[in-house]
C-alpha cells in the first residue's frame, strides 16, 4: 500500500511503500484519536500514520495511495489529546516555576 505525506518544505508529496499491496475498498478509519473541534480536524490529526518499515520511494506533486503523516503528533502536538488530569498537572507545574522565577 501506497501513503503520501505532505511536505511543506519540498511543496509535493513523499511517496511510501510498505510493501503489503493494495488495501481494501473500505479501508476503515484512522487509528488515531481525533482532536474535537467545531472547525474540523488538521490533516495530520486525521489522517493514517505511514506504517514503520515503509521505504520512502519518491517524491510526487499528486498523492498516491492514502494521505498519511510520518509522526504521531497533530499539528497542536499530542497536548491536544492529553487527559484534562495532565493538563491541570502541567498548568500547576508551570505556576509554580513562573512564581519560583519571579
Amino acid at each position: 500500500m501506497r501513503y503520501s505525506v505532505w511536505s511543506y518544505k519540498d511543496q509535493q508529496y513523499k511517496v511510501y511503500d510498505d510493501g503489503k499491496g493494495h488495501a481494501s475498498t473500505h479501508a476503515g478509519s484512522p487509528t488515531k484519536a481525533l482532536f474535537k473541534s467545531a472547525l474540523g480536524a488538521t490533516p495530520e490529526q486525521a489522517s493514517w500514520s505511514v506504517p514503520p518499515g515503509s521505504k520512502l520511494v519518491g517524491m510526487s506533486v499528486l498523492p498516491q495511495g492514502r494521505i498519511a503523516t510520518e509522526g504521531g503528533a497533530g499539528a497542536l502536538g499530542d497536548i491536544a489529546s492529553a487527559s484534562p488530569v495532565t493538563l491541570i498537572a502541567l498548568g500547576g507545574l508551570a505556576f509554580f516555576a513562573y512564581r519560583s522565577l519571579k
